[in-house]
């Protein structure tokens, strides 16, 4: 009897001993599967968190997701002289940079920037940054410099899983963008997100308020607010108006290879009457309306290179109000001709084509 408890022992002891060594050698080669699989992964990954440059850490659910700027053939220079984007001395980066990021042990996801970025020291336009839209929302930005006026910012969303997207601006006139030129920091309120840029040339601010839904930024407003003191500024209808009349105005123009006409977003700012374009272009559908711009501008003498800083002082600020009367911007050069500017359904509209010019 006893001896039969001992071999019954000893073949227990040698069972669990051998289902030990099966389970340590799978345990075992199921950690060399795992290190094959994730080696060159961990790699890439220790090589993202020695770059101390430019990284952020974003929490989603209460886990960190990290985001890198990452270019594998990043080249640095040392700036020879200062100006506007950056200082003698300072250190310029450049390459093919890519956004990844990064949650737990693992690449998550990728975004190819591309070649043409340069990010330097010390400035606004030296990496990521954190903005926060909204309270509770974490955004990356990246900040390109422009002029000295100007920097060039986009914007990227993490979701819980970690992916990167882009953030588009959805404009008012349907044009969709993936930058917007600002000055300095963004303002931002509860409710609103202010974007300005300064064009000294005809020295106006140009700014933009956007309401951020979740995922991109949406266009309410639009207006243009002088750089000098001017008692008429407070009237927000005549910054609306002289806004609307610019971007009328500059969509019309066509510069060379720089810079397109885009008759539909002339078509948007138009609210005049289209019986004397039809009579000039029989031809074109009524449905056509861009066509119609197009022929008036290329073909019906159509003045429509008129320099929009010209038409910026209002002539009547008083008459801007409510869907009461119209606004007229007149030419400064030209005092004879003058652009009407009316609210029309919420909104304001041009309702005077360009002037045509002499028949040559």
């Amino acid at each position: 009897m006893f001896k039969k408890k001992i071999i019954s022992g000893f073949f227990i002891t040698l069972l669990v001993f051998v289902s030990f060594e099966a389970w340590a050698g799978g345990l075992k080669s199921n950690s060399a599967l795992t290190a094959n699989k994730q080696g060159k992964v961990s790699k890439e990954i220790e090589k993202l968190r020695n770059l101390r440059r430019s990284q952020i850490n974003i929490f989603k659910n209460r886990e960190e997701i990290k985001v890198f700027l990452f270019a594998e053939d990043e080249k640095v220079e040392i700036l020879k002289g200062s100006y506007c984007g950056g200082e003698d001395g300072d250190k310029q980066y450049a390459g093919n940079y890519q956004l990844i990021s990064v949650k737990g042990n693992k690449i998550v996801s990728k975004i190819d920037l591309g070649k043409d970025y340069e990010f330097i020291e010390n400035t606004q336009h030296d990496g990521l940054h954190m903005f926060v839209p909204v309270f509770g929302e974490q955004l990356v930005a990246i900040y390109q410099y422009v002029s000295c006026n100007h920097e060039n910012v986009e914007f990227f969303r993490i979701n819980e899983y970690g992916l990167i997207h882009r953030v588009n601006f959805f404009e008012k006139d349907g044009i969709v963008v993936t930058g917007k030129l600002v000055i300095g920091d963004i303002s931002v309120t509860t409710e609103n997100i202010f974007f300005c840029s300064y064009d000294n040339v005809i020295a106006y601010y140009l700014c933009d308020t956007y309401v951020y839904n979740g995922k991109d930024f949406i266009q309410t407003s639009s207006w243009m607010g002088s750089y000098y003191y001017n008692p008429n500024e407070k009237n927000t209808n005549i910054r609306e108006a002289r806004r609307v009349l610019y971007e009328y105005l500059n969509a019309l123009r066509q510069e060379g290879t720089y810079k397109k006409a885009d008759y539909k977003k002339v078509v948007y700012y138009y609210g005049g009457d289209y019986n004397f374009l039809l009579q000039l272009n029989p031809d074109v559908n009524i449905e056509d309306k861009p066509k119609l711009f197009e022929r008036y501008c290329t073909k019906n003498r159509g003045n429509c290179s008129i320099e929009p800083s010209y038409f910026i002082d209002i002539a009547s600020p008083s008459e801007v109000k409510f869907g009461v009367k119209e606004g007229g911007f007149e030419v400064n050069m030209k005092p004879d001709f003058e652009f009407r500017v009316k609210r029309m359904n919420g909104e304001f509209k041009v309702m005077d084509l360009p002037p045509r010019t002499s028949q040559k």
